[in-house]
């Protein structure tokens, strides 16, 4: 520890008798203090709520989420202009995706932008580290998608159309009780390449198309409680042909030859919730299915087709515990059904090396299928110490 103590003694004010002496300060001369109290807002439902509205209005992110993300310290996008994010150096395929507390396939497009309408949008949260017991068997991040509640509103239609997308959305009221959404979008990029454009050795046969819809459901037939049904789905296609002026074939001549990718995901979710006879406590069940496929074709015949369908159960229970403290427990069972097939060469290198030659690789053979069960239960307490830090702690058994 360092003091600093500085004196002025008396005989230098007696050398400056004859300059200039500042007025003595008077209460009437004093600032005025002023004292600002701010208390934070939670958004409604029906809208997006003020810090996804910020990162979504950060230079060049054109309302995109993907686009915000990139502007986050520690998140970079995957090699080869793989869309996915990276969060503090995890791989793209560690991170968890969820849309309204149902697992997602995917959220972001393969050739860049996410699948979501800005109009749909409430939250849009990125957990980098040290996310709660709610979220299990995640080694990257957890990227929570929430659509806000549709409006009972006259109907109102809204089309949209850029250089890179059109899109059509539709909000009306469905009753006293009910409201719904529907949100349809569609790539234009095909309008602007033509096939047999030819780039770096790659000749486009089928330009890319990316599609993306969402609809929202909500129906109120009791006090305190709710019935939401959502839909959701992307789809991503394209076709090229790599020569053999291209660097992959000269990395690997193997490589020459059609390539194309088909990618394409659904799922479905019917949640209802119930607030209880205690203040601020409400239980919710989540009930969802989708289905998720994949298939890549690439040069001397090589393929791989991914099937995979999913079937899930959530029951959550949430309650207040003293002055800003909640309680929160609740189970999953899960069923995932796998298809797959694989005739390619692969090497076994990670999402973080930008050097994975198969050239001198074996080529596998696979065509098998698994179901996969899980069961989880967890539990949190949620406990603001004060103003600034909140402590967390929960159990997770799998």
């Amino acid at each position: 520890m360092t003091a600093l103590l500085a004196v002025t003694p008396p005989l230098q004010a007696q050398q400056v008798d004859d300059a200039v002496q500042d007025p003595p300060i008077t209460d009437d001369d004093a600032i005025e203090e002023m004292l600002v109290i701010g208390e934070r807002q939670h958004a409604s439902p029906l809208q997006m709520d003020g810090d996804t509205r910020r990162l979504l209005s950060v230079a060049g992110a054109a309302d995109d989420p993907l686009a915000a993300l990139q502007s986050l310290p520690g998140v970079s996008l995957g090699i080869d202009d793989d869309p996915r994010p990276m969060v503090r150096g995890s791989g793209p395929g560690d991170n968890l995706y969820l849309i309204d507390r149902s697992p997602a396939a995917y959220v972001f497009h393969v050739f860049g932008n996410s699948i979501f309408n800005p109009l749909v949008i409430h939250r849009f949260d990125l957990l980098p580290a040290a996310f709660g017991s709610r979220y299990g068997n995640v080694t990257g991040a957890v990227i929570d998608v929430r659509l806000r509640e549709p409006r009972r509103q006259p109907t109102e239609v809204t089309f949209d159309y850029s250089l890179l997308r059109t899109g059509l959305f539709v909000e009306t009221g469905v009753g006293e009780r009910s409201a719904l959404y529907l949100s349809l979008r569609r790539s234009l990029y095909d309008l602007y390449l033509d096939p047999g454009d030819e780039e770096s050795g790659i000749r486009v046969q089928q330009p890319p198309v990316a599609t993306d819809y969402q609809l929202k459901h909500l129906w109120k037939p009791v006090s305190g409680g709710q019935l939401t049904l959502m839909l959701s789905g992307a789809g991503d296609e394209a076709a090229a042909e790599i020569t053999r002026s291209a660097q992959a074939a000269a990395e690997d001549p193997d490589l020459v030859g059609d390539a194309a990718l088909s990618r394409d995901f659904d799922q479905q979710s019917l949640q209802w919730a119930q607030a209880l006879s205690a203040p601020g406590s409400r239980i919710s069940l989540i009930l969802g299915q989708g289905r998720d496929d994949r298939d890549y074709a690439f040069g001397s015949g090589q393929f791989l087709r991914i099937r995979r369908k999913r079937n899930d159960l959530r029951l959550e229970y949430e309650q207040p515990w003293g002055a800003g403290r909640w309680i929160t427990a609740g189970v999953s069972l899960d069923r995932q059904r796998l298809r797959y097939a694989l005739d390619a060469k692969i090497e076994p290198c990670s999402d973080l090396d930008p050097d994975c030659s198969t050239i001198d690789a074996d080529r596998f053979r696979v065509d098998d299928r698994q179901t996969v069960r899980f069961v989880d239960l967890f539990a949190e307490d949620e406990w603001p110490i004060d103003e600034r830090w909140t402590l967390t702690s929960g159990l997770r058994l799998s």
